[in-house]
């Protein structure tokens, strides 16, 4: 699964920043990791930074833009309810986790059933069997009478 990426760490702003210091930290970043303003960086480095720069950039298109920013914090909820979707695979709550192994657990095992209607079912059992046994003996001995 794709990890959710969250734009407004990458800018180094709360999720309630104006367009003002969210243009103002996305200048800083930028500043600090255009390839220009550090020409001495190893080939490594130079690939490091190009891919932050563009992490950065794609951050400040978003968060600037009101209707891209208004849609990426539906994302960023729904991601922290953990009930996005990417690339067609789900996280799911702990919630629904729960019930579907509850539901694992009935189909496999049976219904969950409490230790009252255990207790319960094992005494009407264990009454239905001493019946049936004594209503045999009964008819046996009515056998033997004739």
């Amino acid at each position: 699964m794709t990890e959710f990426i969250n734009y407004y760490e990458i800018l180094g702003v709360s999720c309630d920043a104006t367009e003002e210091e969210i243009k103002k930290a996305y200048r800083k970043k930028a500043k600090r990791f255009h390839p220009d303003a550090n020409p001495n960086l190893s080939l490594e480095d130079k690939i490091s930074f190009e891919e932050e720069l563009k992490l950065i950039n794609k951050a400040y298109e978003v968060l600037k833009n009101p209707e891209l920013r208004k849609k990426y914090n539906q994302e960023l909820k729904a991601y922290s309810n953990n009930t996005i979707t990417h690339e067609g695979e789900r996280e799911y709550s702990q919630e629904e986790i729960d019930d579907l192994i509850s539901i694992l657990y009935e189909l496999i095992i049976g219904p969950r059933i409490t230790l009252e209607d255990l207790i319960d079912a094992i005494w009407h059992e264990s009454m239905n069997k001493y019946r049936v046994e004594d209503d045999f003996y009964k008819e046996k001995k009515k056998g033997f009478k004739k």
